[in-house]
């Protein structure tokens, strides 16, 4: 859930339900929960930081490896829907379910805000409005790793939750 400061948790989704992994007793059985979610983060970092030694992406890109790997993860999430097609929140999914094979071929991946000091992680945090001026502003940049031109069609879905008093 957010957070007291307002900051965007989580910030991806992994596969975490209903995984066949192997028990305490030696067999083998589906289990739920952040213990799975995080082994699928796990491997998919370790394919992705191989995949950016090969291809020296550190250097290119002037980002350090964490960084690299959080902003490729997170700029080419999968966003979950409900049954009625509707987005899921980005405060219930993050960026979305994290998709190893997008990671690794993409062309192009997001930057929030300024290089400089950037985490990796894709994300605008809007935060409170203390003055209530209803006006946020954020920026991004799609940064190129490929050696082709790349065309993007901006695209957006603007998702609320509303909160009922009683």
């Amino acid at each position: 859930g957010v957070p007291g400061d307002l900051a965007l948790k989580p910030e991806i989704t992994a596969p975490g339900e209903n995984i066949y992994a192997p028990q305490a007793n030696g067999g083998y059985g589906s289990m739920s929960g952040t213990s799975m979610a995080a082994p699928s983060i796990a491997g998919m970092s370790a394919v992705i930081s191989e995949y950016i030694q090969r291809n020296g992406l550190e250097q290119k890109t002037g980002l350090s490896k964490r960084a690299l790997i959080q902003s490729l993860l997170m700029s080419t999430a999968v966003p979950l829907k409900e049954k009625d097609k509707e987005e899921y929140s980005p405060r219930k999914q993050g960026s979305g379910l994290a998709n190893v094979k997008s990671a690794v071929t993409t062309p192009a991946y997001v930057m929030v805000g300024k290089k400089e000091g950037n985490d990796g992680k894709v994300k605008a945090e809007l935060g409170d409005d203390p003055d209530r001026t209803g006006v946020y502003q954020f920026s991004f940049q799609v940064c190129n790793i490929s050696d082709k031109y790349q065309y993007y069609t901006l695209d957006s879905s603007v998702l609320t939750e509303t909160l009922l008093e009683n």
